[in-house]
C-alpha cells in the first residue's frame, strides 16, 4: 500500500453517527501518516463527539445525503457476493456508515487470524477507493492501530507464506502471520 496514490484529488466527508452531521474534512489522496494524524484528532463541528463516532462518507466524493454502497465502487457486489467476516464488515461500518455490521458499533472486531485478514484483503482489492482509508481504523481500537501500523508487514508474510491466498480453495498455513498477528495483540 502506497503512502500517496496519482488518482486525482477529491474531497472526503465524514459523518457524525451522533448527530447525523456531514462535512468534507480533507482532501484525498493524502500520505497515510497525515491522514491517520488527523482522524484521531478529529471532531465533530456540531456535537463536539470524537473519531469512534465519525466515519466516512461518499467515498465517490459526490454529494450523496446518506451512507450508501454506490458512493463506494465495488462495495455493492462485495456486499452481495464478497467474502465477508466480522472484522472485513467492522471496515465497511466504520469507514463509510454502512450498517455492515447490523449498525451495532460494540460488535465490530479486528481480523483475528489469516483467515479474518485474508477476507479483508479481499475487501480492499473489491473496494479500492477504501485502501488508502485504512490507517483511520486506527481510531477503532487499540488492536486496530497496531494492526494498521503494521500492515504492509503483516500482508508481506501472508504474501511469502501463502503466495495465493486470493484463490477461496486455497488452503495454505500462515502460522508466522498468525504469530506476529497474536504478538501486536499481546
Amino acid at each position: 500500500m502506497t503512502d500517496v496514490s496519482s488518482d486525482p484529488p477529491r474531497h472526503q466527508k465524514v459523518r457524525c453517527q451522533k448527530c447525523g452531521a456531514v462535512w468534507a474534512a480533507f482532501t484525498l489522496p493524502a500520505p497515510m501518516a497525515e491522514l491517520a494524524a488527523s482522524m484521531i484528532k478529529m471532531r465533530c463541528p456540531t456535537c463536539g463527539a470524537g473519531p469512534s463516532s465519525l466515519s466516512l462518507f461518499g467515498g465517490s466524493g459526490g454529494g450523496a445525503s446518506s451512507p450508501d454502497a454506490q458512493s463506494w465502487p465495488g462495495l455493492t457486489l462485495w456486499l452481495a457476493s464478497g467474502e465477508r467476516g466480522v472484522s472485513s464488515e467492522t471496515i465497511v461500518q466504520t469507514l463509510t456508515g454502512i450498517p455492515a455490521l447490523g449498525g451495532d458499533p460494540d460488535r465490530g472486531s479486528p481480523p483475528l487470524d489469516p483467515a479474518d485478514l485474508r477476507r479483508c484483503r479481499l475487501l480492499l482489492e473489491a473496494v479500492p477507493s477504501l485502501a488508502p482509508l485504512l490507517p483511520m481504523m486506527a481510531t477503532s481500537s487499540k488492536d486496530w492501530a497496531l494492526l494498521v501500523a503494521h500492515w504492509a508487514e503483516i500482508c508481506a508474510l501472508m504474501d511469502e507464506e501463502v503466495p495465493d491466498w486470493r484463490d477461496p480453495r486455497c488452503r495454505g498455513m500462515a502460522r508466522k502471520t498468525y504469530e506476529r498477528m497474536k504478538a501486536l495483540r499481546a
